[in-house]
Order: structure tokens, then C-alpha cells, then sequence
């Protein structure tokens, strides 16, 4: 029993518990601090992804504010240096000094007239009472527009760099083909009584005519014609019919006429 109890002791005093509790410990702390720092790492690179973020929306904003205020100087400078003797050095600085065109967004323009119908049209021969184009008006208009063209580019080249405007309003083609076409108001009074109507149907440009004042317009011309020569003697018969034609489809806007009487006693 002696030789057994000695055995035991000493394997008992041999194992150092403390020891192996302390180090169990210490690898329990260094696995935990491992995986501290990984979380600390994870942290780290995500708030400098999105301090980056923030940085690149500052630094954006920052841009376009300096650009709008070097604009702003760049317009007071040029303004103050053309009083100034070192005018021409600042202009050239300012000259230097690009602006930045942004990217517009994307929209979808849309025209707003139908040209493919109107080269169409344009194209196209037509002969109705408010209307007469073909080959001979196309050919005096493209006449007048390139004539237009050549004398605005004269007064451009004397000009010597100032600014040349070009006045549409004034703009207005003669038809010489037109001139043996009689023509009263916005009606070629020929066609009116060839087609024998003036109606919405058969003319598309009806709405170029008021029918009370064309009809007006036509008895103030049968008044002035007198019948002194053949000519004269047609136009008061043309006008006539025509009255007829134009009171027959507008009557109810023209209203009553009470030179009725006086023209059938003539």
C-alpha cells in the first residue's frame, strides 16, 4: 500500500491545475480579441466607404459652387476691366478660363407640326378659289429666298463683325406668274366661278376669308366697274356671280341685302 499511495501522490503533485486554467484562459482572450479585431476591421472599412461617399457628394457640390462663383467674378471682372487700363490682361485671363457644360438630362422632343404633310403638300400642285401653287410659284419662291439669302450674307461680310439681324416680317414674295389672276380679298375670283362653290368640303383654305366681308368686298368692286370699256363691263358680270355663289352658301351669316332691288332694276 505504501508503494501505491506514493504512485498516486506523486501524479497528483505533478499536474499544475492553475497553470492549465491560466492558459486555457489566455487562448479563450486571444481568440475573443481576434475576433474584436476582425469586427474593428469590418467597421473601419465600412465607415470609410461611406465617409468616401460623403467626400465625393462635398467635393461635387463645392465644384459647382466655385464654378458659379468664378462665373460671377469673371462677368464683374470683365465689366470693371473695360473701365480699367489692365482691361485687356484680365479679358485674357478670364478668356482662359473655360466654364464646364454639364450632361442636360435626357427628354424627348416632339414637333409639334406635321412637316413630312407640308413638304407633301409643298410638292404638290394645287388650284382652288383661295389657292394657286404650282412649279412657277415654287420657282419664284425658292427665286426670292436665295436672293434673300445672298443679300444677307453682303450686308453680313460689310458689316465687319457686327451683329446682323435678318427682319422675317418684312419678308414678302411677289408672284408675277399671279398678277394676270383677279383676285379680290383672299378669293381668285376665276377659280370662284369655275368651281362654282366655296365650301369648307372643297376648299381647304376656306378659313382665309370671312364670307360677310368677302361679299362686301365684292359689291364695292361691281359699284366701282363701270361698264365703259368690255373689260370692265366683265369684271362688274364676274363680281356679280360671284355675289350669287357666296350669298347662296352664306346667307345666313351675310344677313338680309337690301341693294337687292337696286341691282335688278341695273
Amino acid at each position: 500500500y505504501i508503494c501505491i499511495f506514493s504512485l498516486d501522490e506523486s501524479a497528483l503533485l505533478g499536474r499544475d491545475t492553475l497553470r492549465v486554467a491560466t492558459e486555457q484562459h489566455a487562448n479563450t482572450n486571444k481568440s475573443n480579441a481576434l475576433s474584436t479585431s476582425i469586427i474593428n476591421t469590418a467597421n473601419k472599412f465600412r465607415n470609410a466607404t461611406q465617409v468616401k461617399v460623403l467626400e465625393n457628394h462635398v467635393q461635387n457640390a463645392f465644384q459647382h459652387w466655385s464654378l458659379k462663383l468664378k462665373q460671377n467674378n469673371k462677368y464683374f471682372a470683365s465689366s470693371d476691366s473695360t473701365n480699367s487700363s489692365g482691361g485687356n490682361l484680365t479679358n485674357n485671363l478670364n478668356d482662359k478660363q473655360q466654364p464646364v457644360v454639364l450632361r442636360k438630362p435626357r427628354q424627348r422632343i416632339r414637333a409639334e407640326k406635321n412637316w413630312r404633310l407640308f413638304y407633301q403638300k409643298f410638292a404638290t400642285d394645287h388650284v382652288r378659289p383661295t389657292l394657286i401653287w404650282n412649279h412657277k410659284t415654287r420657282d419664284e419662291l425658292r427665286e426670292t429666298i436665295e436672293n434673300e439669302i445672298r443679300n444677307f450674307n453682303i450686308d453680313k461680310d460689310l458689316g465687319h463683325g457686327h451683329l446682323i439681324s435678318w427682319n422675317h416680317n418684312e419678308f414678302e414674295v411677289l408672284y408675277n406668274c399671279l398678277n394676270d389672276e383677279i383676285k379680290i380679298g383672299s378669293v381668285y375670283l376665276r377659280l370662284l366661278l369655275e368651281q362654282g362653290d366655296l365650301t369648307v368640303n372643297t376648299d381647304a383654305a376656306s378659313d382665309a376669308y370671312n364670307a360677310s366681308e368677302f361679299f362686301n368686298d365684292l359689291y364695292h368692286r361691281f359699284l366701282l366697274s363701270q361698264p365703259i370699256n368690255p373689260k370692265q363691263a366683265s369684271m362688274k358680270s364676274m363680281c356679280l356671280q360671284a355675289m350669287t355663289i357666296v350669298y347662296a352658301r352664306h346667307y345666313e351669316i351675310i344677313g338680309p341685302f337690301n341693294d337687292t332691288k337696286h341691282i335688278i332694276l341695273m
